[in-house]
């Protein structure tokens, strides 16, 4: 290259810009990273929940217990557990033995509804507990 000046005056320039630029990324991506630190996880569902114990189940003779829906987040029906537990004895139900508002079609326990829940025994002076995505959003005693 006979007769060709090397003129490398735009180079610095271009090579601080790219620094620069680098070094922004770079803090962007910390600060990124540092702040997802403190963004909330997922919150627990918050329901307020009535009980009351009807007449007994024509069929089975036993009482039949409704909890009542007052308040709070809307809850999948798939998401709930019903414990039922005494002193010797601990009776796990899911949403196939409970219904809500007497339609087995409904998939969302909102407020205003009500779940029905035929034990299929006597569950006098049993302790009843709700639980939604494993944390305890209802618990009381089943009066007989």
């Amino acid at each position: 290259m006979k007769g060709y000046k090397r003129d490398e005056t735009g180079v610095s320039p271009i090579i601080g810009e790219m620094l620069m630029l680098s070094l922004v990324l770079i803090l962007v991506a910390l600060f990124a990273v540092s702040a997802s630190q403190y963004i909330p996880g997922d919150r627990e569902p918050s329901l307020n929940v009535m009980m009351e114990k009807y007449a007994p189940n024509t069929t089975t003779g036993y009482y039949n217990v409704t909890l009542w829906h007052k308040g709070g987040d809307t809850v999948s029906v798939r998401d709930v557990k019903i414990i039922l537990s005494n002193n010797t004895n601990r009776i796990p139900l899911n949403y196939e033995n409970f219904s809500i508002n007497n339609d087995g079609s409904i998939n969302n326990f909102m407020p205003g509804d009500y779940m029905e829940i035929d034990p299929e025994e006597n569950v006098s002076g049993y302790t009843i507990q709700m639980v939604v995505s494993n944390s305890v959003v209802f618990f009381g005693r089943v009066e007989g």
